[in-house]
């Protein structure tokens, strides 16, 4: 692999409106869709708030959170229109917040329903168990998780980008390469790369808005046709508006009073619904 060529193209906004939708007259909250969250943990609980608040900033129509009782004690207590427990879902989030876990401390945490044609974006600690997810899968590591996945899967050495692609290929996944100019590969070598984001988005917790606000986007796309699992080049698309959306709220959170400051994890979630009011407004 290493040495092979390697382009992507620009992400931008063209096309991105089909994604996302102001509820219409006759919608509920199951038709806009049900995002079922599996983050957070005793050791990181704050991923779980973060996650939620994202996905509740970008629009669905209900956030069902499956985690530890302490933790859904604290996303109930500062987000009481969560539910808590399982049920049906549209989509899944998975792992933010998971430190290492095996296959059945996973299992255990899954909801008790087939997954199968769930599409679901997987995490940190998750994104080991690949195989654990039927339906079609984001995943979104940083270089460092990359590094991980690439050495537990057997990956050819190659650079990041690369090694993102072969791992879309192997895994059949969608791939959120997370950084600066995060890149998003597609099964079959589609690239796209965002322009730069704000560098204060280097700070613990902003990968879990991100996650949250993915979760949300595949929610709405899936929830467009219900009868339809969505395939690797929407959940590509979904990640790319995800993403854009996550670094417009970057810009909105890093800035006071026309200033730059330091980005708040909290803010940055708090700052998503901002930004998808200027996405649908376009």
């Amino acid at each position: 692999m290493a040495g092979e060529h390697f382009s992507a193209t620009p992400a931008t906004w063209e096309g991105a409106p089909a994604l996302l939708r102001k509820p219409g007259t006759r919608d509920d909250k199951y038709s806009r869709g049900v995002l079922g969250m599996v983050t957070g943990s005793l050791d990181y609980p704050g991923a779980a708030l973060l996650g939620v608040t994202a996905a509740l900033s970008t629009g669905v129509g209900m956030v069902r959170y499956s985690g530890p009782a302490e933790v859904a004690t604290l996303v109930l207590a500062t987000r009481p229109e969560v539910v808590v427990g399982s049920g049906r879902v549209t989509a899944l989030v998975v792992g933010s917040g998971f430190p290492d876990t095996d296959p059945e401390e996973l299992r255990q945490r899954l909801p008790d329903i087939d997954l199968t044609g769930i599409p679901a974006v997987v995490d940190a600690g998750a994104m080991i168990h690949r195989g654990q997810f039927p339906g079609p899968v984001i995943l979104t590591p940083h270089r460092g998780e990359l590094q991980r996945l690439a050495k537990h899967w057997d990956a050819p050495a190659g650079s990041p980008e690369e090694t993102a692609v072969w791992l879309a290929d192997h895994l059949d996944a969608v791939v959120v390469l997370k950084g600066n100019e995060t890149l998003v590969v597609s099964p079959g070598g589609r690239a796209s790369r965002l322009p730069p984001a704000p560098t204060w988005l280097a700070t613990a917790g902003t990968g879990d808005v991100l996650a949250g606000v993915m979760g949300a986007v595949v929610v709405a796309v899936a929830s467009a046709d219900p009868d339809h699992t969505p395939d690797s080049g929407q959940l590509h698309d979904a990640a790319v508006v995800a993403a854009l959306i996550h670094q417009q709220a970057a810009l909105i959170a890093s800035h006071v009073g026309g200033a730059e400051a330091p980005l708040l994890p909290s803010v940055l979630a708090e700052s998503v619904r901002e930004a998808v009011a200027g996405f649908l407004s376009r």
